[in-house]
């Protein structure tokens, strides 16, 4: 049974009503996935086909950002056999991605790509096939989906399952998988995925003696968890310049009795990363939840149209000035100035002009650092571009 609603809502617009965003930022974190065009990926532990005498000892999941190429997520585990030498076939699902509103049974267009898996440093040839998630999970078969035309979606709720056959020798065993999430927006840093642990079924035990998670973003990253695994902000281990704080997301419906039990409060925890990784550890950890990671400037997407007016517009604290058309212009002198020093502002410049720093102390995300001196040769290639980019438009 799912646990996780698609949504299709498309957007093509910057969303400016802090309502909805409110509205579709909750949504996320109650862990629905929404698609703006394209859909969040959801995958998930590997698990054996058919229940095993096997046990799942350690399990370390790391996420990272690669320039230019998306997330590389790869995961490392360690399995225990305390038989004889056997051969298990073994998977992971992924959700079918949504493209335009329409379901499309396209493996060239997958969200998970250039997926390796290796058990005990010999590498392994997989299949992916088309199933229905019902008959996998009660009858424990590979049975293939036959769909004739892209719109003609049979009934049942339909996944990509990743399989593999492989020798499991007496003793410890190592797998690992390691593949990168792709997702055609306007950058890559934009990060929306859904990892479930309770996959695990079938192996002899529901307890990790030790697991961990990695999550190295992008830089200038701002993202949520939903806190269903752990118990605040202290668990994880921050490292570099990151920022968290424990949240619950109630406030945009608290008017209303009706949603109030609709959707009962949502317990996140926010991390900004200027520069830095997350990392969680746990032993004796039971697979039983699921890793819910959505980017925070998920409804602050589109083109920029028409002026930008420091009175009346926000900046995000991911989002640059890389997709604009010609209408577009900054309203006047202040606005400009202001957009000229938002790289600066994401590192906690203090600023000596008042109006400046008046402007970016009501952002949420901005963290002032004393110690902070601007220097352009810190500035990324994608920050280089925004300066470049107001150049232009100013003349």
């Amino acid at each position: 049974m799912r646990n996780l609603i698609d949504i299709t809502i498309n957007i093509s617009y910057i969303c400016y009503d802090k309502y909805m965003c409110r509205f579709i930022s909750f949504l996320i974190s109650l862990g629905f996935a929404l698609s703006f065009n394209q859909v969040n990926a959801h995958s998930g532990n590997i698990f054996p086909i058919r229940a095993t005498h096997i046990e799942l000892q350690k399990e370390k999941i790391q996420i990272r950002y690669v320039q230019g190429k998306g997330y590389l997520i790869e995961v490392f585990y360690e399995f225990f056999n305390p038989g004889k030498t056997t051969v298990i076939e073994f998977g992971f699902k992924e959700d079918i991605p949504h493209y335009d509103c329409e379901s499309v049974y396209d493996t060239s267009k997958i969200n998970i790509r250039n997926l390796q898996m290796q058990i005990n440093n010999t590498s392994l040839q997989h299949k992916i096939t088309l199933v229905d998630e019902e008959v996998l999970d009660k009858k424990s078969r590979i049975r293939p989906v036959q769909v004739k035309q892209k719109n003609n979606r049979p009934h049942g709720y339909l996944l990509y399952l990743y399989h593999t056959k492989a020798k499991f020798k007496t003793g410890i065993n190592t797998l690992h998988t390691s593949y990168y999430f792709f997702r055609q927006l306007y950058d890559y840093t934009f990060f929306g995925w859904n990892f479930d642990f309770y996959s695990f079924r079938g192996w002899k035990n529901q307890y990790v003696k030790d697991f961990e998670i990695q999550f190295e973003p992008a830089t200038f990253s701002r993202f949520e968890i939903y806190r269903n695994f752990f118990n605040d902000s202290k668990d994880w281990i921050l490292n570099g310049s990151v920022f968290a704080k424990d949240s619950t997301y109630y406030k945009w419906y608290e008017e209303s009795d009706a949603w109030k039990s609709e959707f009962p409060p949502a317990s996140l925890t926010e991390f900004m990363v200027r520069q830095g990784s997350i990392q969680f550890r746990k032993q004796n950890f039971l697979l039983d939840k699921n890793l819910v990671v959505i980017s925070k400037e998920e409804c602050q997407m589109g083109i920029y149209d028409g002026s930008w007016d420091y009175r009346l517009n926000g900046l995000n604290f991911e989002q640059l000035l890389t997709n604009y058309n010609d209408s577009f212009f900054v309203k006047d002198s202040t606005s400009l100035s202001i957009l000229q020093n938002f790289p600066y502002a994401r590192r906690g410049y203090i600023f000596k002009d008042q109006l400046i720093q008046t402007y970016y102390e009501k952002l949420d995300w901005y963290i002032p650092d004393s110690a902070y001196f601007p220097n352009e040769t810190d500035l990324t290639p994608e920050e280089k571009e925004w300066l470049k980019t107001l150049i232009l438009i100013r003349e």
